[in-house]
């Protein structure tokens, strides 16, 4: 009896335990199967810890014991030699900017390690990727074209490249923001027209495409005619690549900030902002067949994307200046509900049959995944989103990282780094 019993306490910690170790988590649809969590318990929350991070965009890799996150830090220097009025004699200063990554303990927020590297300051500041993690391998990438390839143990440096430096890909002008995707032993980039193709124990090419303003959206590898194929966007056009070689297999203009949804072999495009169609095509031989169109579905942002539950999808929009979660029928394009959740862009995940939203205000709330009617079942203010950090630009004092749930701990980030970790088992 102890030994049956033993057995059917590590087989419910397995089920339990859930890491997140890549952009869109561990079903690659911004879901988690983790359902053994306590939703009501954000009504008073347990914070097990706080940090500052550093500004950007980047999401979290969580392991059992690690998380794994970028932020970008103003660094003031002194050089000796020269002075303006205010300064002390013989001493100028300059500002500079670095970009940190960061390995925390999950638990506690005590720092293992971090390492930091120069890169720019510019509008909408820091990382717009989020980190990778493949087994004892991290993966970042900076909006710049900083490439990096971590020992996630010890922070060592295995390899890094620079995308634009090393002639792997163009600028593009609001800087790389699709996050490096593992498959097998390559590392797929959205660079260039239509992608690059790494090494990923090594750094050294396997293929690279032409010369191109690459996309904003991340790579969605999946099945197409029986080739593994890649979506993979170009500034005003999504290409599906095979990725082994990187050819080309077909080519839909549209250009979109979010990514794309692969379902029941269709392909969903919702409109970005105030401009077009949301639209579900199915994949017919070498082109793509519309199945359904809809304009009055929510418009996209560039940070909103969809949370896949059921063969509904939940996110995040811009309607009537204001911004809506909305649940819309993949098999129809019906548009379910839409329900505002606030002024700003915010961003949702689900967890089980939950989804965890948070607002762009810092509200966090768990609502029922449920196509029929939005039911709430608890919120709560978690972080406070005054603009007093002196940027003169006050939309951008808000939360457009997604939250995530790893091993009974949820956490929430705000643009300017501000992170909470909240005990949720």
């Amino acid at each position: 009896m102890q030994k049956i019993l033993f057995i059917l306490v590590i087989t419910t910690t397995l089920i339990f335990a859930t890491d997140w170790t890549n952009w869109k988590g561990p079903n690659g649809n911004l879901t988690t199967d983790e359902s053994d969590w306590d939703a009501m318990s954000i009504s008073d929350p347990d914070i097990l810890w706080e940090a500052n991070l550093g500004k950007g965009h980047a999401a979290f890799a969580i392991t059992e014991e690690y998380l794994f996150t970028t932020g970008n830090h103003q660094v003031i220097t002194a050089n000796v030699g020269s002075f303006q009025v205010g300064q002390t004699p013989g001493m100028k200063q300059d500002t500079l900017y670095e970009d940190v990554v960061y390995c925390l303990d999950a638990e506690t927020g005590e720092e293992i390690w971090t390492y930091s590297y120069p890169c720019k300051h510019r509008d909408w500041p820091g990382p717009r990727t989020t980190p990778v993690l493949d087994g004892d391998l991290l993966f970042i990438l900076s909006w710049e074209g900083h490439l990096f390839c971590f020992d996630a143990n010890s922070g060592d440096v295995i390899w890094k490249k620079h995308l634009v430096n090393d002639g792997l890909s163009q600028e593009n002008s609001w800087g790389f923001a699709g996050s490096p995707v593992v498959d097998g032993e390559m590392l797929l980039l959205t660079a260039n027209k239509n992608g690059v193709a790494l090494n990923k124990k090594t750094g050294n090419v396997i293929w690279k495409s032409e010369p191109g303003i690459c996309g904003l959206t991340t790579p969605i590898i999946f099945d197409y005619n029986g080739k593994k194929a890649a979506v993979i966007p170009e500034e005003k056009i999504m290409h599906i690549v095979d990725i082994l070689n990187g050819d080309i297999l077909l080519s839909h203009d549209y250009k979109t900030c979010n990514d794309p949804v692969i379902f029941d072999n269709k392909i969903y495009f919702s409109a970005e902002h105030n401009r077009g169609h949301s639209t579900m095509y199915e994949f017919s031989g070498d082109t793509l067949k519309m199945v359904w169109q809809n304009n009055k579905i929510i418009k996209g942002w560039a940070f909103m994307n969809h949370a896949i539950k059921d063969g509904f999808t939940y996110a995040i929009g811009h309607y009537k200046g204001k911004h809506h979660l909305h649940c819309v029928e993949l098999a129809t394009g019906e548009l379910k509900w839409v329900q505002r959740v606030g002024d700003r862009w915010g961003s949702n995940i689900i967890a089980g049959d939950k989804l965890i939203i948070l607002n762009g205000e810092g509200k966090l709330i768990i609502a029922e995944t449920n196509p029929e009617a939005y039911t709430e079942i608890a919120s709560t203010q978690i972080l406070e989103m005054a603009d007093n950090t002196g940027v003169q630009e006050p939309w951008q004092c808000a939360c457009w990282t997604m939250p995530v749930l790893s091993n009974g701990k949820l956490y929430v980030r705000d643009n300017y780094g501000k992170t909470v970790c909240l005990n949720v088992e």
